[in-house]
Formats: C-alpha cells, structure tokens, sequence
C-alpha cells in the first residue's frame, strides 16, 4: 500500500509570497536571479523530500511563481520557474 503525499497549496503561502516578492523588489539581474532560483531549489528539495510527485513540485513552483510576480512590478526580479 502507497500513500499520496499531497503539498499544502504554495498559493495559499502568502507570508512567503510576500517575503519573496518583498526581496525580489530589492535586487536587481543577477543578484535577483540568484536569490529566486535559490528559493525555487529550497522548495523543490522540501517537496522532494517530503515524497511529493516531481509533476506535482513542477505545478506548485509554477503557481507560487505566477502568485510572487504578481506583486512583483514588471522589470524587477528573477526569471519565473
């Protein structure tokens, strides 16, 4: 027998959301770049490690990214997942 591990929805992670966007503001090129791919890394390592789907990892980064740009202006920040 196999359980589902099932992710708490990164859209409903606002504090983070906040908090990422809030830093992304902040820096600019590749300092920005460097800090958003390393957020994405540490959050696909928990999921991974918590046995989470890697399609499931790939949705979730994808809305998490579409929510931190969305507080984030146009021209500022890393690239989306």
């Amino acid at each position: 027998m196999t359980a589902q591990v099932i992710p708490f929805p990164t859209a409903f992670r606002t504090g983070r959301i906040r908090h990422v966007a809030s830093v992304l503001r902040r820096k600019h090129g590749l300092d920005a770049d460097r800090y958003w791919r390393q957020q994405l890394m540490v959050m696909r390592r928990q999921m991974m490690q918590a046995g989470i789907d890697a399609d499931v990892i790939d949705r979730e980064l994808q809305v998490f990214a579409d929510a931190v740009f969305c507080c984030v202006p146009l021209g500022h920040g890393g690239n989306a997942a």
